[in-house]
């Protein structure tokens, strides 16, 4: 075959397969402006349960993973490396929240009983507190000098402890609750419940010495599965698809699991809605903090911890930014190169001359030499 006419058709067609490409990749959100997936840590066969960042770096907190049946803590850097792993207890045990105070890593679970622990940033263990009351649902919130855990043992409590180990104070909520409530958070002066009571939802503020300091009941018919508080406000989540929500300085965050995938949204402060993700997790826990949000759970039966940009970018078939915008400008002069090319080519053939075809007298047919006058 030419070569010159399948360099033709090899250039035309290249700018349509392009375009098709793009279409299918925009249609199956291969292509798409979201916040990129910057690194993803997989612990084998099991789930992230709990997560926490800070500025000393992210960890996870499940079963399964390297441990086997046990459960795992893990610490991260802020790039996705592993900085030390601790392993302990027995699946079907669970930890159920991980809070991160100015001393030390707190961590609230269930193993034969209730526990919460205290680990420092180096991953050694400085006590855990046993309570038969603590159950599997039980959140966790470390705050200045504090550490709340909220459980639900036939009625919805908190119990206060000191930073090392010692109760403090027991507090009932509510006569009743639905799991996995009641969820707990803190800031430098009171700690917030909410949960789901006989009639309905609640929101409580407490002192830190135990006492109410004022309370709620929700209007909305729904309820309430996870709550968050920063200077701007209290934000609460309730239950489409399990969510899960935090809040930092660039705004609020859910993330959960639906039947299909699971999702992380972004709002900023005003409720606004900034931005919508589907990430290929189911979704246990998220923390938003340090540039990120880190998202823990399970894909394809593997514990997964994830890191997601805050603000969106070009993502282009896996490719994060910035070279998801050199991959555009390579398609993009692919394209017209090929155009200019075609164009010279076309340019070629209209400046070509036509061939002198040199001339040559027809031969005289048999029947045209019998009237041809013969030489005398």
């Amino acid at each position: 075959m030419n070569t010159g006419f399948v360099s033709v058709i090899v250039a035309g067609l290249t700018p349509f397969i392009v375009l098709t490409l793009l279409f299918l990749g925009i249609g199956y959100h291969a292509i798409a402006w979201q916040p990129p997936a910057i690194w993803t840590a997989q612990f084998g066969p099991g789930v992230v349960t709990a997560v926490a960042a800070d500025s000393s770096g992210v960890y996870a907190g499940g079963f399964g993973g390297d441990a086997g049946f046990h459960l795992f803590l893990s610490r991260y850097n802020l790039e996705g490396g592993r900085v030390w792993n601790q392993d302990f207890g027995n699946f079907p045990n669970e930890i159920t929240g991980i809070s991160l105070g100015t001393d030390g890593v707190y961590v609230a679970g269930f193993m034969d009983r209730g526990f919460v622990r205290k680990y420092d940033f180096n991953g050694s263990l400085h006590w855990t507190a046993n309570d038969s009351r603590v159950d599997n649902y039980a959140s966790i919130s470390a705050n200045s000098g504090r550490v709340f855990v909220g459980y639900d043992f036939n009625s919805a409590l908190i119990r206060a402890y000191d930073t090392n180990g010692n109760s403090l104070w027991t507090t009932s909520i509510s006569n009743s609750s639905s799991p996995p409530l009641p969820q707990i958070t803190s800031d430098s002066n009171h700690v917030y419940a909410v949960g789901y009571g006989a009639v309905s939802g609640y929101l409580r503020s407490y002192n830190f010495d135990g006492t109410l300091n004022w309370a709620e009941n929700l209007t909305c018919s729904c309820a309430p599965y996870d709550v968050a508080v920063d200077s701007s406000g209290i934000y609460i989540v309730g239950t489409i698809g399990t969510p899960r929500i935090s809040v930092d300085s660039s705004g609020i965050y859910l993330a959960g699991t639906t039947s299909f995938s699971g999702y992380l949204i972004r709002y900023d402060s005003n409720g606004n809605h900034v931005w919508t993700v589907e990430i290929p997790l189911s979704v246990n826990s998220a923390s938003a903090g340090q540039d990120g949000v880190y998202v823990g759970g399970a894909a394809s039966n593997n514990a997964v911890l994830s890191k997601y940009g805050q603000s969106s970018s070009l993502v282009l078939f896996g490719v994060n930014p910035p070279f998801s915008f050199g991959l555009v400008a390579l398609l993009g002069a692919v394209v017209v190169l090929s155009l200019l090319w075609l164009r010279r080519q076309r340019k070629r053939v209209l400046r070509r001359p036509k061939s002198a075809m040199p001339y040559s007298a027809p031969k005289p047919s048999e029947d045209d030499s019998k009237w041809m006058k013969r030489p005398p």
